[in-house]
């Protein structure tokens, strides 16, 4: 299970998100839901740009 930590800024709005599996992936938006589609729009972009290795056993 993947926990979402979300912090809300009172004073300007809005909120900052991270994982706490992933905590140098830190992303923001006006809602929680907004946050938690950053989150994994960055999170597919990590994978789809990841180096595949093959080895064998």
């Amino acid at each position: 299970m993947i926990t979402l930590i979300l912090i809300e800024d009172s004073k300007s709005g809005g909120y900052t998100g991270f994982m706490k599996d992933f905590p140098s992936v830190i992303v923001e938006g006006e809602t929680p839901e907004e946050v938690k589609q950053n989150l994994i729009n960055v999170m597919t972009d990590i994978i789809n740009s990841a180096t595949v290795e093959t080895h064998k056993l």
